[in-house]
């Protein structure tokens, strides 16, 4: 089992901190309760305790690295756990001198004084792109429950026999792409009181770049590519996004985006429609689930999936269509490995 070791609540007006020094390296036993590691906030050190006893599988902030409260620092657990992709990749940025404050000023401090930080670049464009969007897309969204045993054994058979990694991030992109091609209407964008359908279904994943926002990498003609040709395109441009190196071919084009917060544990959540594209869906955590089949309660490893539709050109039955569709995709998750 796979426990995410998270930077804790140090504080009401404390939101950030700097990672000073580990005290375990990756591979080594922890035991719950000892102290994993250092951090400091202005001047002022602090020790985390692990809430988790296992083996510390990897560290994802490093060093010197500026991390929000909350953030995912490592992962402690069994060695033979697969680590989501989505934690193997995170990466902090590292603090400097005019890193952004460490402590959030609150409003009831003597004589009113507040310290205003302004947005960064990226932040901003980001806040002006999802109102834009939100005010001028009749958002609605679709929930559905997707069981994820078979996606779960799938991985296991190809990392197994083929050694190659199909990542369930990767699964969810290669079933919309599918999807996609069954309702291509899903795909049409609005238009001064038309609507343009698309030819290629182009695929985007949100990739956080904390503190300053995400970026929307595309990966294209997702129905016609095959499974592991996805995945190494995927693992590119999220590579690309990390390191500040993606191009505007990279990023346009998209028609569908998905966005997962299942790695930080989220189970449900809505997304804003990235302009330019119909629809996103969002995605939760696989959680160990109570259910009844054929009138047997049983376990089963279901996530949540919600679809943000734009209803100028997509409307609530196909939207329902399309979510079956991505459902019955990831549970009989061989379809994704047919070629074209």
């Amino acid at each position: 089992m796979i426990n995410k070791l998270c930077l804790p609540d140090l504080g009401e007006k404390i939101d950030q901190a700097v990672i000073l020094k580990w005290l375990k390296e990756t591979g080594a036993e922890v035991t719950a309760g000892e102290a994993i590691l250092e951090v400091t906030v202005d001047k002022v050190t602090y020790e985390v305790e692990s809430p988790f006893a296992g083996t510390l599988s990897q560290i994802c902030a490093q060093e010197g690295d500026l991390v929000p409260s909350g953030a995912v620092l490592g992962v402690i657990g069994d060695p033979e756990d697969e680590i989501p992709e989505v934690i193997r990749l995170i990466k902090y940025p590292r603090a400097t001198t005019d890193s952004p404050l460490r402590f959030q000023p609150l409003r009831d401090q003597p004589h009113g004084e507040i310290e205003m930080v302004e947005l960064s670049a990226m932040r901003t464009v980001v806040a002006d792109r999802m109102l834009r969007s939100k005010n001028q897309a009749p958002h609605f969204y679709l929930q559905a429950k997707v069981d994820m045993g078979a996606c779960i054994a799938l991985r296991q058979k190809i990392k197994k026999e083929e050694k190659w990694r199909f990542s369930y991030n990767n699964m969810i992109i290669k079933a919309c792409g599918l999807a996609l091609s069954k309702h291509p209407q899903v795909a049409a964008l609005y238009c001064d009181g038309k609507y343009i359908m698309r030819e290629h279904m182009n695929v985007g994943v949100v990739v956080a770049l904390p503190p300053d926002g995400l970026v929307i990498p595309v990966v294209r003609d997702v129905d016609k590519l095959p499974a592991k040709e996805l995945c190494k395109q995927t693992r590119e441009l999220i590579e690309k996004a990390n390191s500040n190196r993606l191009l505007p071919e990279d990023f346009t084009g998209g028609v569908l985006s998905v966005s997962n917060l299942g790695g930080m544990g989220v189970d449900f959540f809505t997304a804003i429609i990235n302009p330019g594209e119909s629809a996103i869906l969002a995605v939760g955590d696989i959680v160990e689930t109570p259910v009844v089949i054929k009138g047997e309660l049983t376990i089963r490893p279901i996530m949540n999936i919600t679809l943000s539709s734009d209803h100028r050109t997509v409307d609530g039955l196909l939207s329902a269509h399309f979510c079956t569709t991505v459902k019955k995709i990831l549970e009989h998750p061989e379809l994704m490995l047919k070629e074209g």
